[in-house]
């Protein structure tokens, strides 16, 4: 088996090169060549791609849920499978198959040849592992990188000051919702869609007990400003925001929403990107293949 693997410079693990010998030394080791690659986070599909020439039989991505969500992109259009190396800050979707975090024991895995199929969610066709949003998450991850870029802030202080800013302005999402023939009205600071049902928390996710349900899981919420805002914290904290009743769950195979303007920011697996109204949404089932632990 030949390798291909794109490791996210931009992870604390990437910045260093000896990150790419030491990928390279553990899948020789297995009797495997890898072609490691170092690539910055902007350039992430253009050197999977370029990889791709080289006539790999799996990819393999190395960083967090952004870094995986490019690369597994490009594996389900090629039908490829993905291996993971989980070098980002959060992995919810190498934690939700069962990945270990260790580099040796990620090649061991991906060594073994177990493989399963898992979904995607789609977004007006551009694929996600994770979830997608509209409203003040793609304002506040925007808000966010600029503070970090201007003023070499953590990424978690970044996130704190640019969501009580966002949330000080009073988004307000007002959007219509179909999803599988059925229709809601919701104004609020954002809708959530999740690849398969969640545990939420605010502006972050918990486990996902499957991802190969074959649903959406569609989240809105009904209060705004700060106060809408400290509401909401207050239940992610106890665990009672899905209980609230400023909250609403629902899943689907198909969603469309309609929204009074004809281009909105929309995050896909935290990368934020201007796409047309109306916004489709399927899931895609089993649509990724993934190397995990056998059961």
């Amino acid at each position: 088996m030949k390798v291909g693997v794109v490791i996210n410079q931009h992870t604390a693990a990437g910045r260093d090169e000896a990150i790419a010998k030491e990928i390279r030394t553990a899948f020789a080791q297995q009797g495997i060549e890898a072609q490691v690659r170092l690539s910055p986070s902007k350039h992430l599909a253009a050197t999977t791609t370029h990889l791709l020439e080289e006539k790999v039989d799996t990819l393999v991505a190395g960083g967090g849920d952004g870094t995986v969500s490019t690369i597994a992109e490009i594996c389900a259009r090629h039908r490829l499978p993905l291996g993971l190396l989980p070098l980002g800050t959060r992995n919810h979707f190498g934690r939700d198959l069962g990945i270990p975090r260790s580099t040796a024991e990620c090649v061991l895995c991906i060594s073994h040849g177990h493989t399963c199929k898992v979904d995607l969610g789609s977004a007006n066709n551009r694929l996600f592992i994770n979830n997608s949003s509209i409203g003040a998450y793609p304002r506040a991850v925007e808000q966010r990188e600029e503070l970090r870029s201007r003023f070499q802030l953590r990424k978690h202080v970044a996130g704190m000051i640019a969501t009580l800013s966002t949330f000080a302005r009073r988004p307000l999402v007002d959007a219509t919702i179909e999803l599988d023939g059925s229709t809601l009205r919701s104004t609020g600071p954002f809708v959530f869609i999740g690849n398969n049902v969640y545990s939420l928390r605010l502006f972050s996710v918990n486990h996902r007990a499957s991802l190969t349900e074959g649903k959406l899981c569609v989240y809105t919420a009904h209060c705004n400003g700060i106060p809408g805002l400290l509401h909401l914290l207050w239940l992610s904290l106890w665990g009672r925001i899905e209980q609230s009743r400023h909250f609403d769950m629902r899943t689907g195979v198909e969603a469309v929403i309609r929204l009074p303007k004809r281009e909105v920011r929309v995050s896909k697996d935290g990368e934020v990107l201007r796409m047309k109204t109306p916004l489709h949404y399927r899931i895609l089932p089993r649509a990724l293949e993934v190397f995990a632990p056998a059961a």
